[in-house]
């Protein structure tokens, strides 16, 4: 009766959120879930592994606990602390990392499509496909999740710019529109990069695809465009913390705007807490 209807509910919330998701504020169904076995072993599991991946010191522990834990129905968080954890592990040496992302992101999309209308892990599967040079594959992929995402097919897509983003009522993400700036600049195709970024910029107002913008359009020839550019991007690193950031790519676009834009007391600030 209603108990098995509770504990449905809640058993539906884990699998979406894992242990330390939402459910926890609602508190009749957390009374339910303390009473299940079943639910309380998937959480010790989920905890588990967790665990693993915050202790893993190398891919080949990341791939063990990708390959064990290949069949479960893991929640979005605990996939993306994995995809995460192979991120930070990658580097110009050792570029394999993003080759197991894509891997791993394209098998837990077949298994489990609820997985791939998770944001986060799609944008890092995007982040995957351009490290490796897979251009053409990013761009498909980026226009399909686009098309998905907010109804836009590839030949509205192609009159998406600065101006006309305001007029689309869809939701679109300005991290996908990086992705796709990403790609085209790897083709060599700045015009069309540069359109994506500044799109991406203007939709999320977020920095990495504002400076990206400003570069694109410095080598264009587009000089009066970047300089305009440059105190936006400025203010959204600003917004994003400024000189209080302890993110070190804010940090370094902060230095970058400040040689752009000849603000040298800020460089002066900035640059020291960069290089610590």
């Amino acid at each position: 009766g209603q108990v098995a209807r509770w504990l449905r509910k809640a058993n539906l919330l884990v699998e979406k959120h894992g242990p330390f998701g939402d459910f926890f504020l609602a508190h009749s169904a957390s009374t339910f879930v303390r009473r299940s076995p079943q639910i309380r072993r998937r959480n010790r599991m989920i905890k588990r592994t967790r665990d693993r991946i915050g202790r893993a010191k190398s891919v080949a522990e990341l791939d063990r606990i990708a390959k064990q834990t290949r069949g479960q129905n893991l929640p979005a968080l605990v996939r993306n602390e994995l995809i995460k954890a192979y991120m930070d592990m990658a580097s110009k040496k050792d570029p394999t990392p993003w080759a197991r992302i894509a891997d791993y992101w394209e098998a837990a999309a077949r298994a489990y499509p609820d997985y791939k209308k998770e944001e986060i892990g799609r944008e890092f599967y995007l982040v995957a496909l351009n490290k490796q040079g897979l251009v053409d594959k990013s761009i498909a992929e980026s226009e399909r999740y686009i098309a998905d995402l907010a109804g836009i097919d590839r030949k509205q897509l192609r009159g998406l710019n600065i101006r006309t983003v305001r007029n689309h009522r869809g939701r679109l993400n300005g991290e996908v529109l990086a992705a796709l700036g990403k790609a085209y600049k790897l083709k060599g195709d700045l015009k069309e990069s540069t359109r994506y970024y500044e799109t991406g910029f203007a939709v999320d107002f977020e920095y990495y695809p504002g400076i990206n913008a400003v570069y694109n359009n410095y080598s264009l020839g587009n000089i009066a465009r970047a300089e305009a550019l440059a105190p936006l991007v400025w203010t959204a690193c600003e917004q994003a913390g400024g000189l209080e950031s302890n993110d070190y790519w804010n940090l370094a676009t902060q230095v970058e705007l400040a040689l752009i834009m000849g603000k040298f007391d800020a460089l002066a600030k900035r640059l020291p807490k960069m290089l610590t």
